[in-house]
């Protein structure tokens, strides 16, 4: 009997390969809309020129100036070789974080659970390979930060997620949980790598235009969050309340106590999330929350509940099902299969989001015995 859980672990991560290689051959001709503006970005970096100007509009760079130097290699080369290049990577890290959760999540079966983890946010896996969206490489940087932490090597810890920050500000969040842990040198590999993130705009655009251009990214940030959270692809807790209240009619949450109750539910996910005392569940369940309590929770950016779902997928059968169930009905609740009109009925009602929300409720609840430092995600 032990044969097939080995071919299980084994095949796992060549399975997602493949999956998502599918996925890539499918959307790197027709689709994958935000590379270009990441492609755009990182030529305009390498030339000093503006990075956020408005009437990029919804197409607008959003993420740290910092980090476009590891984007520009992409910008010197013609755009469908980049893109192409561009979503190999997004395979590669899907492979390899496959990988990961299946040598260290505790316990036999583990081949299994991380494949029908990845089925249960296939949809997600999708729509970020729909976009070409960078929440695929958010996950790898914080797994590799979780890699290095268990071997000792916290303040390289500290500088992945850094990096994962300036792609996506949600990741900081696991430096409070290093600061609620006392991890001082993470801490200080967070703070490093800021601040080489901070310095490295220094080199094509000068001190003063380094400040400038930082102004102008946390000027973007305001201008473009608070408009989108009505939107229908929304399926963290201010889209669920969003939908409920309902939103406002230009997207925005009512002023008040469906405001309030979004920002007490966000804050009490991280809670509940840095409350495991064990790493597994803790690190898995802040994954989660990384988009389950963001303000634009969309649903791409539950790739990185992963880890969570293949932890669920392990505990039980019944759990198991759940999540593979979920995860194909929410695959086939697109477009092109049941038409345009019933998927946006299906998502401005948060029918994906709120079992969701009980999916990471529910993972709060596995226990696993091992102790800290174990390995990822814990």
């Amino acid at each position: 009997m032990a044969a097939p859980g080995r071919n299980w672990e084994k095949w796992t991560p060549w399975i997602v390969a493949g999956l998502l290689t599918l996925l890539a051959v499918i959307h790197a001709g027709r689709h994958g809309g935000d590379f270009p503006t990441y492609w755009r970005a990182a030529g305009r970096f390498l030339h000093g020129a503006p990075l956020y100007p408005a009437s990029d509009g919804l197409n607008t760079y959003r993420y740290s100036p910092g980090v476009l130097l590891f984007l520009a290699p992409l910008a010197a080369m013609p755009l469908p070789v980049a893109k192409a290049l561009w979503f190999a990577l997004l395979v590669a890290t899907g492979w390899w974080v496959a990988r990961r959760l299946v040598t260290l999540i505790p316990g036999p079966g583990a081949g299994r659970a991380v494949l029908i983890g990845f089925v249960g946010v296939s949809r997600p896996f999708l729509d970020g390979f729909f976009y070409a969206q960078v929440d695929v490489l958010v996950l790898g940087l914080v797994v590799m930060a979780f890699v290095a932490e268990d071997r000792g090597r916290d303040g390289l810890a500290g500088a992945m997620i850094a990096m994962a920050g300036g792609l996506k500000l949600a990741p900081f969040l696991f430096a409070l949980d290093f600061a609620l842990r006392r991890r001082w040198r993470a801490l200080g590999g967070v703070a490093a790598g800021v601040a080489s993130l901070a310095a490295i705009p220094i080199a094509t655009y000068g001190l003063s235009g380094t400040v400038d251009v930082h102004v102008e990214w946390f000027h973007s940030l305001r201008t473009s969050a608070a408009g989108l959270v009505g939107s229908q692809d929304n399926q963290g807790i201010f889209g669920i309340v969003a939908h409920l209240a309902p939103a406002t009619p230009d997207g925005r949450l009512p002023p008040g106590p469906a405001t309030w109750l979004a920002f007490a539910a966000a804050a009490g996910v991280v809670a509940w999330a840095l409350r495991s005392r064990f790493p597994y569940p803790r690190r898995a369940l802040l994954l989660f929350a990384l988009a389950e309590a963001a303000p634009l929770g969309w649903m791409w950016n539950f790739v990185t509940a992963w880890p969570a779902l293949s932890l669920l997928a392990r505990s039980g059968t019944w759990i198991a099902w759940a999540v593979g169930t979920y995860g194909i009905l929410t695959l086939l609740a697109i477009y092109d299969v049941v038409g345009p009109r019933v998927e946006t009925w299906i998502f401005i009602r948060s029918l994906p989001g709120f079992p969701l929300l009980a999916f990471f409720l529910l993972a709060s609840l596995v226990r696993t015995p091992e102790p800290e430092r174990s390995g990822l995600p814990g």
